[in-house]
């Protein structure tokens, strides 16, 4: 015959309970160590989140002022650039202002130096030398006119280049001034001028 299985009885079934009782406790603080753990984590994380998102703000913010100074930087460069162009110009006017009276004053000063006798033919500019070709009846009346030029324009330097006899009576002759010739009217306002 068969032996009967054994049955077990549990006599005790206040154990079976207490063992499922700490089973649930363990789960439950084992659920709460979970949760413990995840709530710094998680709270760690959505501050990391808004720190990034503050930072991205501000870095944003940093780039539309960095990109809107440098379009003022532009245009203070393309401000000053102008401003430079602007005073060259106003130079150049001023010296053109300061110098438009000289051609008329060298003239002027021509006539007046030129002796009775001597008669001017030609003028030329070149490389700040003004050129003068003309006839005199004699060669005293050539000295004559540098004197008179030494003296009505002394800081243009006359000289003496050439004199040669005339095909006709007289001399010709070639002087050479300095020109234009610094002088005190290019000052501005000056009432001298």
């Amino acid at each position: 015959m068969i032996a009967p299985a054994a049955i077990r009885i549990n006599l005790l079934p206040h154990r079976a309970a207490a063992r499922r009782r700490r089973e649930r406790r363990l789960l439950l603080w084992l659920a709460s160590g979970v949760l413990a753990g995840l709530l710094p984590v998680l709270l760690a994380g959505t501050a990391l989140h808004l720190s990034i998102a503050e930072h991205e703000r501000r870095t944003q913010q940093w780039r539309q002022a960095s990109t809107s100074l440098a379009g003022a930087l532009t245009a203070v460069r393309q401000a000053q650039a102008e401003t430079g162009m602007l005073a060259l110009r106003q130079r150049a006017v001023m010296q053109l202002q300061a110098q438009r009276n000289d051609w008329v004053l060298l003239l002027a000063a021509l006539a007046r130096a030129v002796p009775v006798g001597v008669t001017l033919h030609g003028l030329r500019q070149h490389e700040g030398r003004l050129r003068v070709e003309g006839r005199a009846a004699a060669q005293e009346q050539v000295v004559q006119l540098l004197d008179a030029l030494a003296q009505a324009l002394p800081s243009s330097h006359p000289q003496l280049l050439e004199v040669r006899a005339a095909q006709e009576a007289g001399v010709e002759l070639v002087l050479q001034l300095q020109w234009p010739a610094p002088s005190a009217c290019t000052a501005v306002g000056d009432a001298s001028c």
